[in-house]
């Protein structure tokens, strides 16, 4: 009977234990987030700068897999990257698990860290996506989320999120307390083909 009790009291603390061991579950939260998004005539370049903090007094290990807007018109990259910026500058090794990015990260305890994650993707017809509602899956809006996207060689013709242009030539948004309901699409054209309508 002691043992039976002994073996239910090991199930139940590896229980409590093993989402902060394995990153299976949100043990951080996620808080903020800074995307740049630059466009070029046939592909988009993505510079996401995430800020996760460890809530607990003791150290957790959190697993995330990075969501890709992947379909005929928008390949599968060859390649993401991944490096913790703060407190340590580390590169993050990835792995490429039938066709989603994995990656985990050490946090200290009550530790706040930011991640930058990278990637380039082909557009066949001039749109772009980058995936927030994935946001939903840490059960909180962000405190707060900041959107640029940048321009080369291309006009921006529309966005389903209104934008604020600035004098340095990129567009963005920002949102406080932020449950996206939708990913962010955008869509562009050639300045020389906008130019050749214009005459």
């Amino acid at each position: 009977m002691v043992k039976r009790f002994q073996i239910i009291l090991v199930l139940l603390g590896a229980a409590v234990v093993l989402p902060f061991i394995t990153g299976m579950y949100p043990t951080v939260t996620f808080p903020r987030e800074y995307i740049d998004v630059h466009v070029y005539p046939d592909h988009v370049s993505v510079e996401g700068r995430y800020v996760y903090k460890n809530p607990f007094p003791f150290p957790v290990l959190q697993g995330f897999h990075y969501p890709l807007p992947v379909d005929e018109k928008h390949p599968m990259t060859e390649g993401v990257y991944a490096e913790v910026l703060e407190p340590e500058r580390k590169v993050v090794p990835i792995k490429h698990i039938f066709e989603k990015f994995l990656f985990e990260v050490w946090f200290r305890g009550r530790e706040e860290s930011t991640i930058l994650v990278m990637y380039d993707q082909l557009s066949l017809d001039r749109t772009g996506t980058y995936i927030i509602t994935s946001t939903k899956e840490w059960k909180n809006p962000l405190n707060y989320a900041l959107y640029r996207i940048f321009p080369h060689g291309v006009k921006l013709i529309s966005s389903n999120y209104a934008l604020t242009s600035h004098k340095t030539g990129y567009q963005s948004f920002e949102r406080k307390d932020f449950m996206p309901e939708e990913d962010w699409h955008f869509t562009w054209e050639l300045i020389t083909e906008h130019k050749g309508e214009a005459e």
